[in-house]
């Protein structure tokens, strides 16, 4: 089967913000002033039916009072997503009663982005108080002087091939010396696959743009590229690689892990000024963090976290079905949504040496009293 077109519909969809439903609306209910004048008689009234009339208008006010301030009081979280492989927040989405503190202690205001750079940018600007960052955009972002605080993970490549740099099974490129006067495709140009890719074959002795080409591909026009010879390798992640080379017409040159393991991919990052205002609504969402993500990885509720990511994604649920969450096949997802801070580091440090990133502590963007660590 071909599931490009699908596939294509899926990026085009990952490429479209989120409107935003921005409707803070202050309601303004009259405190009930209105009702004041007393249009009975004080001579035809009896004095203990005025009690009764001040007691109704009183009951009038409470009970807009007892709704009302709960929605008003909550603090809203404008909290960055995209796709793919964002399960925890495609829960909250989908099953917001998984989230116990939600709508309890805080609002999120879900804001979709094509890309990881988006949401730092967000975060960089003030347009939102939390976002998915990559390891690398979130980096760019601190070294441009970008307020973000680090506070968890969803996803890291570790040990398993997640991501393989995929050929022809019919080509003649069987290591990545082959690749000289031939056409890489990369799913970002300036992104961590790119690079890392470009490490590979700089060790093979090729260099980019000299030895090879190096073209823009979106991940899922990447295997209808390697088919009709527009391109001659290409990283495919996750379920577009699985799906290239489950019809065994491609095979795999490298991974992601060969060059660097383990890769910290997806992190969940504050922005610093809402943490220092709302201290108590960051604790509450990183009590929900863990919470979610012990309920995401629990094999009981795979069906549900199928069902929401098919709800926040549009890809096919037999699709899902067939990787999501699948030892060996799957991304690997950190048990508290921790972050793996030596691991990061080193992934920073690898991006410092290939040139594309100055010198960062992760120590100096991580708070101790927020930051999920992973546990040894």
């Amino acid at each position: 089967m071909r599931f490009s077109g699908i596939l294509a519909m899926v990026v085009l969809l990952a490429l479209v913000l989120a409107a935003c439903d921005d409707e803070d609306v202050a309601i303004e209910e009259p405190p009930g002033d209105d009702e004041e004048p007393d249009e009975p008689e004080p001579d035809e009234e009896p004095e203990d039916e005025d009690p009764a009339d001040e007691d109704e208008p009183d009951d009038d006010e409470d009970e807009p009072d007892d709704d009302e301030p709960d929605d008003e009081d909550l603090v809203t979280i404008r909290m960055g997503w995209g796709v793919p492989v964002e399960e925890h927040k495609y829960v909250m989405m989908a099953f917001p009663e998984v989230a116990p503190n939600l709508g309890e202690e805080y609002e999120v205001e879900w804001l979709q982005f094509a890309g990881t750079a988006l949401g730092v940018q967000g975060l960089a600007a003030g347009t939102l108080d939390g976002a998915t960052v990559g390891g690398l955009s979130s980096a760019n972002g601190l070294a441009e002087g970008a307020d973000i605080v680090l506070t968890g993970a969803m996803i890291e490549e570790r040990e398993i091939c997640t991501t393989p740099y995929v050929v022809r099974a019919d080509d003649d490129i069987e290591e990545p010396a082959d690749l000289e006067g031939r056409v890489r495709g990369t799913s970002a140009i300036g992104g961590s696959t790119h690079y890392i890719g470009r490490a590979e074959f700089e060790e093979a002795g090729l260099t980019e743009d000299e030895d090879y080409e190096v073209v823009e591909v979106p991940f899922a026009q990447g295997e209808e590229a390697l088919r009709e010879g527009e391109i001659d390798v290409m990283e495919l992640a996750s379920f577009f690689g699985i799906q290239a080379l489950d019809s065994g017409d491609f095979e795999t040159l490298f991974c992601v892990t060969d060059v660097v393991d383990p890769f910290v991919q997806l992190l969940q990052g504050f922005r610093g000024e809402f943490i220092e205002e709302h201290p108590e609504v960051v604790e509450a969402f990183q009590e929900d963090w863990q919470t979610v993500t012990e309920w995401v990885l629990d094999p009981d509720n795979r069906d549900d976290v199928i069902t929401a990511t098919h709800e926040a994604t549009e890809m096919p649920e037999d699709l899902l079905e067939g990787f999501l969450l699948i030892d060996d096949l799957d991304y690997n997802r950190p048990p508290q949504g921790g972050l793996d801070v030596e691991a990061l580091q080193d992934n920073w440090d690898f991006f410092h040496e290939v040139g594309e990133l100055p010198e960062l502590d992760v120590r100096e963007h991580v708070d101790e009293e927020f930051t999920l660590e992973a546990e040894d």
